[in-house]
């Protein structure tokens, strides 16, 4: 007599996904949306102690009994559609968007980080398939760790908003700093609005910096926390300039390091921010800093030279786009068409 067969694919994905539902059991509440997946599995809402405050993270999950790990310990997972990955960078607009892979004999699982930056920078003009990375780490309290804190972080709109708006006053950051150094410590002379603004978009901005929060675990609310520096100017409406320049000096040097990583991400995905905000590609293309190591090499910057004014700004971003265009066969009005050169 026969009888149908249970096919192997779906025997390793019931299996993954009673291995998660077991492994990070302890992270919430997991709802399963197979019934029309378009390139998300389930969704997890993380649970505060016993308290359900609508944090959400979205999944996809892969599963393999010979799961592909790289000789530096990374897992891998080929055969990603760039539908998908699209799919997967517009929901990350709302939430965060993670990839789980299960090697269902060791029942090991591997969690790669929120999947937008990386979904992005795999796209192009072709319908090649693509890979994805999940990380080394397959402890499960590292990941259950790491997935409550994407779902209690800021997101990517924050951080799109924080990032536009330090780049858009990128020379007014550091010429605060100057002027609280260069005038009367005990003297008031700060924008206290520019100030305000300028620690809630850095907080959101840094928050994206491991090294910036490991370094400065337990104290990062702090940091940035107006009320604590109005106090040690004992409580005037406007801060003393030693404060605001005790204030932003431990953060400079991290934000570049940040907007330097960040520009990078969006400069590797440009074809998608091309369609998307190509306006946020040029910028994050044009806007610049200085170099510097510490706060004396800082205040001998000519800054009114640094951002002298140019004749044609563009002219390297121009140069960039055709370079890009030429090196993937694709015609330079294809991308200049996003501007009104």
């Amino acid at each position: 007599m026969d009888f149908p067969k249970r096919i192997k694919q779906h025997k390793n994905e019931s299996d993954s996904f009673a291995i998660i539902l077991y492994k990070l059991r302890e992270i919430g509440i997991f709802r399963n949306v197979t019934e029309s997946d378009y390139g998300i599995d389930f969704e997890i809402e993380v649970v505060n102690g016993d308290k359900v405050e609508g944090h959400c993270i979205k999944v996809q999950v892969k599963s393999s009994d010979d799961l592909n790990i790289r000789e530096d310990g990374v897992a891998t997972v080929g055969g990603i559609k760039q539908s998908s990955l699209n799919y997967w960078a517009e929901i990350s607009y709302n939430l965060p968007v993670v990839a789980i892979a299960v090697d269902v004999v060791s029942e090991t699982v591997f969690v790669s980080d929120a999947l937008f930056w990386q979904a992005i920078s795999k796209l192009d003009n072709t319908l090649s398939s693509k890979t994805i990375e999940f990380g080394d780490c397959h402890d499960d309290k590292k990941n259950i760790t790491k997935l409550r804190n994407l779902a209690y972080g800021y997101g990517l709109r924050d951080f799109i908003y924080a990032h536009k708006w330090i780049m858009r006053n990128i020379r007014q950051v550091f010429e605060t700093f100057v002027d609280a150094n260069c005038y009367d410590r005990c003297c008031q002379n700060i924008d206290m609005n520019f100030f305000k603004s300028f620690l809630e978009n850095c907080k959101v901005l840094l928050y994206f910096n491991d090294e910036f929060m490991m370094a400065n675990a337990g104290s990062v609310d702090n940091m940035f926390d107006y009320k604590i520096l109005r106090r040690k100017s004992n409580n005037e409406d406007e801060l003393y300039n030693y404060i605001v320049k005790d204030a932003v000096e431990p953060l400079l040097i991290p934000l570049v390091k940040t907007l330097e990583h960040f520009r990078n991400n969006i400069l590797s995905s440009m074809y998608y921010w091309l369609e998307k905000d190509s306006e946020y590609l040029r910028m994050a293309f044009n806007t610049k800093w200085p170099t510097f190591t510490g706060a004396d090499e800082l205040m001998k910057i000519d800054f009114d030279k640094f951002y002298a004014w140019q004749f044609d700004p563009n002219k390297d971003f121009n140069q960039f786009l055709a370079d890009k265009s030429k090196g993937m066969g694709v015609p330079e009005y294809e991308f200049f068409k996003h501007y009104s050169l």
